[in-house]
């Protein structure tokens, strides 16, 4: 059927039907992006917040093992000294558990490279403490503070040092996951924006088109008249 034989009720009609319905599918469309771009945004910024939680109890956890430990190896009270290594073996069956989730939820390169640091300086504490450890036991109480001072203090402050990264850059991390979902919901927005205005435009060229289908044939009748 040609529209230009339609009556011109129907053309009215059909040119905005087609376009409520066009911008009703628009907003729909729109409703749908925009909330699976929250959505995303929300779990990405909830692992983030996670991950700092894990960070942060990890750190915790270190600092009061390396306290405990560095106390015991600086006390002559042996009752003390054996509490508190019993309890610095606790903390670190503790660090370890929570160091397990951490790696379970490396997933970007620096994370991952980070963490190697963190391992690194770890393993640096461990094994001074290990040697200060032996002296002790071998009642060299000034060979034992002499490890300390001069190796496991500073291997603690590298420690500690790598572990202020780490969570520093799960915070970044979290920060840009935020910015980068603001900028999709912009995007998005700028996106529904510009189809919005290109419906208005093609409702423009219809009507136009739609008052030419009219006033053509009535301009040749009148001219037929004349």
């Amino acid at each position: 059927m040609n529209f230009n034989h339609l009556p011109v009720a129907r053309k009215l009609w059909a040119l905005v039907l087609g376009l409520v319905v066009a911008m009703l599918v628009l907003l729909a469309g729109m409703v749908t992006h925009l909330g699976d771009v929250d959505a995303q945004a929300a779990r990405v910024v909830q692992f983030n917040e996670e991950r700092i939680g894990l960070a942060l109890r990890w750190k915790g956890l270190s600092a009061l093992a390396v306290d405990r430990v560095v106390n015991a190896l600086a006390s002559n009270d042996e009752a003390l000294t054996e509490g508190l290594i019993k309890q610095s073996k606790e903390d670190i069956q503790a660090i370890d558990s929570v160091q397990k989730q951490i790696e379970a939820a490396l997933f970007s390169p620096a994370d991952k490279e980070q963490f190697q640091s963190v391992m690194a300086a770890r393993k640096l504490v461990l094994e001074h403490n290990a040697e200060a450890s032996k002296l002790r036991a071998n009642l060299d109480y000034t060979g034992a503070r002499g490890v300390l001072e001069s190796k496991m203090l500073p291997a603690v402050g590298r420690y500690v040092a790598e572990q202020d990264a780490f969570v520093q850059l799960q915070e970044r991390q979290r920060d840009a996951a935020k910015l980068k979902a603001a900028q999709q919901r912009q995007t998005a927005l700028w996106i529904g924006f510009g189809l919005a205005l290109a419906l208005v435009v093609l409702g423009m060229v219809l009507a136009a088109l739609l008052v030419r289908s009219i006033t053509r044939p009535l301009a040749k009748a009148v001219g037929l008249a004349d």
